[in-house]
Parts: structure tokens; sequence; C-alpha cells
């Protein structure tokens, strides 16, 4: 309404009219992105095995050579198992090395040798990578091979094929697969968001990779490498989508767009997925998920995709990721590293990353529920408070301490959505409390549940894939420290020991007979502007070894 308002310097009454909420609203975000621009996947890249042989055949050929080498110091001498190779390539390492140590510049800080071929050789480059002492490979020492191609690559555009020559023989099927899988994703560069500077000439775009070639030593490494390839590719694929929707800015990853990603996703791979909209919600009472979701202007959204093998189903899994596209806080408003909270989904994007890698590989016996309820943790008028009293979907009523601890208030709903499916087993994925953060700064996410053997499962299925886990305590004290005395639960425990209280809270919404498992991935799925995905990897392999076992 109008008001009437003295204006001190005139002494005379003047009429103000207030700008509609909505006005104002359209004014300070007039152009809202209807859609998360996502990265392309390299579908030309292609991974090929064959054995090292005593001399030259048509497949030893490519745009780069990359020799891995264990000697500390590459330039003493070539490696016995590579002086069959140098035969072939006409004594060229031998001559290599012996420039190399006239010329420290082949040489860089990560003692990697370059070199451009003459035309005469199979190659036009040669690159000569250390990894230590010990001839055994690592993932730590794949890492440092993808970053050191990626780069070479970026110097030198015209670059499509690598043939990668590991001559030592306890080279390790699962190192390569790593590979394999991570190469893809790091050699997708980050770059959704750029704009196109008006006047400034298009940039020419860089060749993909087609091709990598691994040569190898061990038959049996080569067959085991080739039955496990296109699912490492389908992980990779998993992992990227992960990785965009964490990585996404927050006014274009906001729930709707979100849902809509991934219900787009579903379809291509043939996943069944529904959208429940907030007046579904509340007839399921999902009163703690709205109740955080009430703040923002961007309904919230409850996504839950299946995935049903064909033929019998013999066992049933529900995987449930935290999915707040938005953090600040709340009321209890956060004090620092705020923009970084557009990766607090980073639980809802390996889900639907391993939905993806699912899709694709196709595992026999199981079925798989992906879920999360989705939505922004916002301030404004119409946000939640402090104090206040809400009603989960199984009756029990929580106590808000605190509205920064939004997290375990989503799961609880999805939580108890997931067990009305009749599953066996129930994970979720959480970014979920700083205090796993500063416990393990990244290197660790935290497992609790109620079955040892799920833990364990996870553990194991983890340490395949150089993904890290470690079990914390959850005793009956823990569920008395998040008991309220006005209702029923209280969403915080004042800090004791968050990440077992955390736990505690969210069993409350699990039933009994479920196998459940809780991993707190805060620190681990990515710190800043980008997120990595962690996660997929490992719920990809869990659901592997269920479906073997069926």
């Amino acid at each position: 309404f109008p008001e009437l308002r003295l204006d001190l310097v005139t002494s005379k009454l003047i009429i103000f009219e207030p700008r509609r909420i909505e006005e104002i609203e359209k004014m300070v975000n007039p152009i809202h992105p209807e859609c998360i621009p996502m990265s392309e996947f390299n579908e030309s890249l292609k991974f090929e095995f064959s054995v090292l042989k005593d001399k030259y055949d048509e497949s030893l050929k490519g745009d780069c050579l990359v020799l891995c080498v264990p000697n500390k110091d590459i330039m003493q001498s070539i490696p016995s198992f590579y002086e069959s190779l140098d035969t072939i390539l006409n004594g060229i390492l031998k001559d290599i090395i012996e420039t190399a140590n006239q010329e420290s510049s082949l040489k860089d800080e990560n003692n990697t040798i370059h070199v451009n071929l003459p035309p005469k050789y199979p190659f036009k480059y040669l690159m000569l990578i250390s990894f230590g002492e010990n001839k055994k490979t690592s993932p730590v020492f794949f890492n440092k091979m993808i970053t050191q191609m990626n780069e070479f690559q970026k110097k030198n555009k015209n670059i499509q094929s690598f043939t990668v020559v590991l001559g030592f023989d306890n080279v390790v099927s699962s190192d390569i697969m790593y590979f394999c899988t991570q190469f893809p994703i790091d050699n997708t560069i980050e770059k959704r968001f750029k704009g196109n500077i008006v006047g400034s000439e298009p940039k020419k775009p860089t060749k993909k990779i087609e091709r990598i070639h691994f040569v190898l030593r061990s038959e049996d490494t080569i067959k085991d490498c080739n039955s496990r390839v296109l699912d490492a590719q389908s992980v990779s694929r998993g992992l990227l989508f992960a990785r965009d929707l964490t990585s996404a800015p927050p006014n274009y990853c906001d729930p709707v767009n979100m849902a809509k990603e991934v219900i787009s996703m579903a379809k291509s791979v043939g996943l069944e997925g529904k959208i429940l909209q907030p007046k579904e919600c509340e007839e399921l009472k999902m009163g703690a998920f709205l109740a955080v979701a009430q703040g923002s202007k961007s309904p919230a959204q409850f996504v839950h995709l299946t995935y049903k093998p064909k033929g019998e189903i013999k066992k049933r899994i529900a995987l449930v990721g935290k999915g707040i596209t938005m953090d600040t806080g709340g009321y209890n408003i956060k004090h620092q590293m705020i923009h970084f909270m557009k990766g607090d989904m980073g639980g809802a994007a390996a889900v639907f990353g391993t939905a993806l890698s699912v899709g694709l590989i196709k595992p026999e016996n199981i079925e798989v529920h992906f879920i999360s309820a989705i939505c922004d943790n916002l301030v404004s008028r119409d946000a939640y408070l402090p104090g206040c009293i809400i009603t989960a979907s199984n009756g029990k009523t929580i106590e808000v301490g605190n509205t920064d601890a939004e997290g375990r208030l989503t799961l609880a709903d999805a939580l108890v959505y997931a067990c009305n499916l009749k599953v066996e087993t129930v994970i979720d994925l959480a970014t979920l409390t700083g205090a796993n953060y500063r416990l393990f700064e990244g290197r660790y996410a935290s497992v609790l549940g109620n079955n040892d053997e799920l833990f364990q499962m996870i553990q194991t299925c983890g340490k395949t894939v150089y993904e890290k886990f470690w079990q914390l305590p959850l005793d009956p004290e823990f569920q008395e420290m998040v008991k309220s005395e006005i209702a029923d639960l209280n969403n915080t425990s004042e800090g004791k020991a968050p990440i077992s209280t955390s736990a505690a809270f969210l069993c409350e919404f699990v039933d009994k007979n479920v196998k459940y498992a809780h991993i707190d991935i805060a620190g681990c799925s990515g710190m800043g502007t980008f997120g990595n995905g962690f996660g997929v990897k490992t719920l990809v392999t869990i659901i592997k070894e269920l479906s073997s076992k069926c």
C-alpha cells in the first residue's frame, strides 16, 4: 500500500509507493537460466591393449609414445625391458638419454622428458615419465601421467593418440582401469561458463584424443583390461555428470533445473524417473523436507529414479543423496565459505552419476533406486526458523535447533520414502558435517550404520577404486544426544560428536530391518569451485558386487 512520509528537508508530506516484491526480484535476477550446460563426453576416445613384442608391429604407432620408467633418475640408462623397443626404434632411446644427460632443458620439473621426433619414426613425440624406484604402478603415478599427457596435449594441439608402454611385469589391471576412468574426466576442461568476448577471435577447438593404446607384457593383464574397459568408461560418464552438477553455479543448478537434468539423463539410459512436486510431498507429509525448502522461490523437487534389470529381481537397494543446491545456513547463517555451498548437493550428484553408470552397465538381478530431496536452504521472509517444531513423514517431531543442520532434515523424509519401497539395503551420501572435513581433510569419508557387513563391503569396494572410507562409532549414547525436551528429536547436538550424532539422528528414519549406512563425504566431493564425483566409483562397484552374488 502507498505510504505518507514526511520530507524533513521541505517539511512536506509525500506519497511513497513501494515496489512490489515480485518487481524487485525481477530487477535483482532479470534472467534466470533455464538449464544447466553439461560437458560433452568424449565418445570417440577408445582404449586398446596389446602385448609388447620383440619386433615392430603396426599397432605400435600414434602421435605420442609414452614410456613409463621406474628409475628415479630417468637419464641413467635404458631399462633392460625397453632394449628390444629401442632396437625397434633404431636406438632413439639411447640417443635421447645421452642427449638429456648433456642438455638439462629436455627434462622438466616433474622428471619427465618431452622430445619432438624426426619424420622417419612412427611417432611425432616421445615422453619418458619416471615413477620412482620400484617397478610398480599406483594411482598416484597414473594421476601424474594423466596430468603430464593432458599438459603436453595442450601445448601440442595436433595430438590425437597416445601409445603408453608399461614394459615391466607387475602392472595391476585395476590401476590401468583407474586411468581409463579418470583420464576422460581430467581431459574435459571446465569451460561451460566461459563467455564469448565481443570482437575477439573465436578460439580453434582443441582436437580430441581418439585413441590411447596400452602396450603391456602380460597377456592375463590385457585380457582383464579388455573385459573391464567398457564398464570403466561407463563409470567415467557418471563421474563427469556428477562433477558437472556439483560444479555448476547455484543460479544454474537450482532445484528445478537439477531435477530436469537428472530426468533427462535417466531417459537417455533407460531408467524410470519421476519428480514429486511440493503438493505431492505435502500429501506424503514430508514436513522436514518442505520446511527447509520453504525459504526459496525455487520449488522443492523430490527426484526418484529406478533401475530394473531384465529377468528376476533378487535384491533391492536404495541410494539416497543430500541435494541442497545452495546452503546459506538459513537464519543460522554461515560465516565463511558460503560461496562454495553450491556444492552441498555433492551426495545427490554422486547418486545420480551412479544412476547414469548403472543405466549403461545394466547389472543383472538387482533393482536400484536413486533418490534425492532437492531444495535450497535460504534466508527469506518465508524461511523456517530456529526453534520451530516440524513433523517428518514417519510422524516424528523435530525441534529445529539450528537451521544450518538442514541436510539431515531433507534426508529424513528421503530415508522414510526409501524404506517404504521395501528395499533390503539403504546407503546415503551427504556433505553433512564440516567435522568430517576437519577430521580427515578430504582424505576419507566417514561411514556409520547398523550393519558391519555392509561397512566391510563399502570399504573393500572403495579400496578397489581408490576411494577411502573410515568407520566411526554409532553407539546408543549418540541416540540420546539428539533427543529434544519438547519434541521427539533435535536436529543438533550442540556440537557434541557431530558426525556420530548426525548419523544417530538419521537412523530414526530407517526401518530396523533394513541394512543402513550413512556416508559423510564432506571435504571428499570437492573443495572450492569444482566437484569430483566422489562416491560414484564405489557405489557402482557395490552394485556390481551385489549383482554378482545373486
